[in-house]
């Protein structure tokens, strides 16, 4: 396994947990989002996105700062295919197919996080390998 793969590992557990706490307190504390649970896993899943954009960037693909207006872009750009992979992955194992939603969101996550490490090395940071 690679030092990289590792740290990128590292920082989607911390950003697993930010989208986890987040979902968790929005859905168990506030009436509005128990009501529109895919509506609140988009949400703690874009203020997570945002954290690992700069925690990757900096930490685990050491991309250089002048490379910043043309990574972000396609940081996005991946990061909302990753988006709409989570809310419709989310939203069929929830609302079609019946499924627990914290089961859902551990296997989406799972899913996510592997199209995000390769979608980001190959094309965002590749520079950076």
């Amino acid at each position: 396994m690679s030092r990289q793969f590792i740290r990128f590992c590292i920082i989607g557990t911390i950003n697993t947990g930010v989208d986890f706490s987040i979902y968790f307190i929005l859905t168990r504390t506030l009436p509005f989002w128990t009501a529109h649970l895919v509506s609140a896993s988009v949400l703690a899943f874009l203020i997570a996105n945002t954290n690992s954009y700069f925690l990757n960037r900096y930490w685990t693909f050491q991309a250089q700062l002048g490379q910043h207006r043309h990574q972000y872009p396609k940081f996005l750009a991946i990061s909302l295919c990753g988006l709409a992979l989570s809310a419709s992955l989310f939203h069929l194992l929830v609302n079609v197919l019946g499924s627990n939603d914290i089961i859902a969101k551990v296997t989406v996550t799972g899913i996510v996080l592997m199209w995000n490490y390769t979608a980001n090395r190959l094309w965002t940071f590749r520079h950076a390998l």
